[in-house]
């Protein structure tokens, strides 16, 4: 909890939020198996590094001359190639940043509104595209891809999304979809046209069930 309130402590100091022990509205934060934090730091256009018990970050992703982020919302880490996976929103594309002294970023997936991220066990990569309101599958490197969730347009039908947000893949391979717009939380399985919901559904509120 004290780490906690350290990294609130942090967001409010200061008013041009761009020193190393400050965040600017960060979006997203990957836990490593260290316990390093990987934060995509939206305002300030860059993934800051926290190592266990550190007072400031380290940048280890952010705006030069040519390779620029532009409003990253998300990070993972690709331990296959020990790199990040970057989703740089404004810019519609998905990067791939060498985790240890990198300089540059490489695109990896283009002309896309990316979200959420995250790897399955097989090293597939999932991609929230916000403005098909769907989730697609990849393979690093191969331009195929697969949608797994969506696909139907924006709606709140089962077999749709709206405004979707984050993505999780289990050990069974079932994607689970922060449904942001539609107030709720969609699991869906492998080949179905489908999801079902798995937590609200109700709409918007603040009870605790039906």
């Amino acid at each position: 909890m004290q780490d906690g309130k350290r990294m609130v402590s942090l967001l409010l100091e200061g008013m041009d939020m761009k020193g190393t022990n400050q965040l600017w509205n960060p979006w997203s934060l990957y836990v490593d198996d260290d316990q390093t934090i990987y934060v995509a730091d939206h305002s300030n256009q860059r993934i800051v590094e926290w190592k266990p018990g550190a007072t400031n970050g380290t940048v280890v992703a952010s705006v030069n001359e040519a390779h620029q982020l532009n409003g990253p919302i998300d990070v993972i880490i690709d331990k296959e190639s020990d790199s990040l996976i970057i989703s740089d929103y404004r810019n519609k594309r998905v990067v791939r940043w060498p985790r240890h002294n990198g300089t540059r970023g490489e695109v990896i997936i283009s002309n896309i509104s990316s979200f959420g991220l995250t790897m399955d066990d097989n090293g597939f990569l999932y991609v929230v595209h916000d403005e098909k309101y769907e989730v697609r599958r990849y393979k690093i490197g191969d331009t195929q891809e697969t949608v797994v969730a969506g696909d139907n347009g924006q709606g709140n039908r089962l077999d749709q999304l709206s405004g979707p947000r984050y993505v999780s893949v289990d050990r069974d391979h079932l994607v689970y979809v922060s449904d942001y717009k539609n107030h709720r939380v969609m699991r869906w399985e492998e080949g179905t046209k489908q999801g079902i919901v798995v937590a609200s559904g109700q709409g918007i509120g603040n009870r605790l069930g039906s």
